[in-house]
């Protein structure tokens, strides 16, 4: 997805104090990003996006467009061939305490989840059990629900292969521990509103329920 910015007669009237702002001229300094996802959060929208200079891509975005910050100062480094997979527009996530979740690819790495925390101005990183040495290999959507985690992905040139292709979390995104009864690689994870404790992910060669939010036993509907 990469950012085209349009403005109408009336906008353009507009007092300066209302103008939206353009998002071209707000993400100048980020020139060539690349972005794959756009997520809204209770108080502002989060624009995710590849390395520019070094840095994956990511902005604040408030007050309708009128306020759009860069907050790729801090995240980590990217590290070689790192980046984010847009699909499915799902590899960033909002918790719900406002942190924004992203997850990357795993080209040269391990891919990672990043928490990045608007209150404190601070990211915090961790590994994913998840496939990676290759550029078709990392982690492609992440979804949430309260202390919840789950992240899936795999290798999208094996799609059948069930190895690295999803994991969970319980500690809000500290650990990880692979997942087990999904069949292959998936490209997008969700928690529907109004189903307590379930997630649905979703892949080119089938889809699976966990029911109970956990993904540590067999057909996704997992079990102690």
């Amino acid at each position: 997805m990469r950012i085209i910015a349009r403005s109408s007669p009336s906008t353009r009237r507009a007092s300066s104090s209302r103008r939206l702002a353009s998002p071209r001229a707000c993400c100048a300094a980020r020139t060539g990003a690349f972005f794959d996802a756009l997520v809204s959060g209770p108080q502002s929208s989060w624009l995710f996006g590849d390395p520019v200079d070094g840095r994956l891509s990511l902005f604040e975005i408030r007050g309708l467009g009128r306020s759009v910050v860069s907050r790729a100062q801090y995240l980590p480094l990217a590290r070689a061939g790192e980046g984010a997979f847009a699909a499915s527009s799902s590899c960033a996530a909002v918790a719900d305490d406002g942190a924004v979740l992203l997850v990357t690819t795993g080209t040269s790495y391990p891919p990672r989840l990043l928490r990045f925390d608007p209150a404190r101005l601070a990211t915090r990183e961790t590994l994913l059990p998840l496939a990676a040495d290759a550029p078709s290999r990392g982690a492609f959507s992440v979804a949430t629900r309260g202390d919840v985690v789950v992240v899936v992905g795999g290798d999208y040139r094996e799609p059948g292969s069930s190895v690295g292709c999803a994991a969970f979390s319980r500690d809000g995104g500290v650990s990880f521990t692979p997942a087990r009864g999904v069949s292959g690689f998936r490209s997008a994870v969700d928690a529907p509103p109004g189903y307590p404790g379930c997630f649905v992910t979703m892949g080119p060669e089938g889809a699976e329920v966990s029911i109970d939010d956990r993904l540590d036993g067999g057909a996704f509907a997992c079990r102690d």
